[in-house]
C-alpha cells in the first residue's frame, strides 16, 4: 500500500468517482495513513462484500470517492488554497459527523 490519505486528499480528481477509500480499521485518520482506493464493485464472492485487494490488506470501507471529492471541493470553495492540515481536518470532521466542516 503505497498510497496515503494525504495523497488522496491532495488529488481526489486522480481517482475515479465510482471508487471507494479503504483503510485499516482503527487506523488514526492521519495525513500519512496508508489507504487503498479501489472499485467498490470489484468484489469477490465473500460475505464481507469487499474487493480482494482490500481483504488482503485487512482494510475496510471508509467513504466513496464521490464523498471525498465533495469534502475537498466544499473546503476549497470556502478556503481557495487549503493547507494539508485543513484538508485533513475537513475529512475527519465529515467522517465523524457526516457533515461538511464550517469554516
Amino acid at each position: 500500500m503505497d498510497l496515503t490519505l494525504g495523497d488522496v486528499l491532495e488529488r481526489p480528481l486522480d481517482f475515479d468517482w465510482r471508487d471507494a477509500l479503504y483503510m485499516h480499521p482503527g487506523e488514526p485518520l492521519r495525513w500519512d495513513a496508508p489507504c487503498i482506493v479501489h472499485d467498490v464493485d470489484d468484489v469477490v464472492n465473500d460475505e464481507r462484500d469487499l474487493p480482494e485487494i482490500v481483504l488482503a490488506h485487512g482494510c475496510e470501507y471508509v467513504l466513496g470517492m464521490q464523498d471525498v471529492r465533495s469534502i475537498v471541493d466544499n473546503l476549497r470553495y470556502k478556503v481557495p488554497e487549503p493547507t494539508a492540515g485543513e484538508l485533513l481536518e475537513a475529512f475527519v470532521f465529515y467522517v465523524e459527523n457526516d457533515a461538511f466542516i464550517v469554516v
